[in-house]
């Protein structure tokens, strides 16, 4: 069922719309009136205009109401499907997370957070480049520009440190995320 805010919005801009739509036929046929022109055909044109407008205005308020009631319908869906890609991404068990072209980590999974450690991840400014081993950081950084410069995937082989300080080899591949335009 719909919610009684999906239904006082169609309702209000159909109303608004009937409102300024019977008091412009009303006073246009008013003008009419004042202008000689015969008084009860303008006052029939009136009459006529305003059933039109009432007409239009349920009309109006039906299909908003409907286009409303279906968008909310698409929200609570998108959003089931977040939660459930969440869940999804939560229970691999490989580390996922996605970063700007600079580097700069917006998404850690579950395993990234117990990897890396939640409380640094929380504080923010968490670039995973400085997680890199220093005997590989030049190499993958140089593979990782050259895959954003040329906006293709990259796969590379070197060892990031844990939140103990230890390191671990790891195989990490990039994805480039790309908008409907390819860029």
């Amino acid at each position: 069922t719909p919610s009684w805010t999906v239904r006082w919005s169609a309702a209000r801009i159909a109303l608004a719309y009937a409102v300024a739509g019977v008091a412009w036929i009303l006073l246009s046929g008013w003008v009419v009136g004042l202008i000689g022109h015969d008084a009860a055909r303008a006052r029939l044109e009136s009459l006529k205009g305003t059933a039109f407008i009432l007409i239009t205005s349920a009309l109006l308020w039906c299909l908003l109401h409907r286009y409303l009631d279906r968008l909310r319908e698409s929200a609570g869906r998108l959003a089931q499907r977040e939660a459930e890609y969440e869940q999804l991404v939560h229970s691999v068990p490989v580390t996922v997370w996605t970063g700007d072209a600079h580097g700069h980590i917006d998404y850690v999974n579950g395993r990234g957070l117990a990897y890396f450690g939640a409380e640094r991840l929380a504080s923010g400014g968490f670039a995973w480049k400085e997680f890199v081993h220093p005997d590989e950081r030049d190499e993958v950084e140089r593979a990782h520009d050259a895959a954003i410069a040329e906006g293709r995937d990259a796969r590379i082989t070197f060892r990031l440190r844990d939140h103990h300080g230890n390191y671990r080899w790891f195989e990490a591949r990039t994805a480039a995320i790309r908008d409907a335009r390819g860029r």
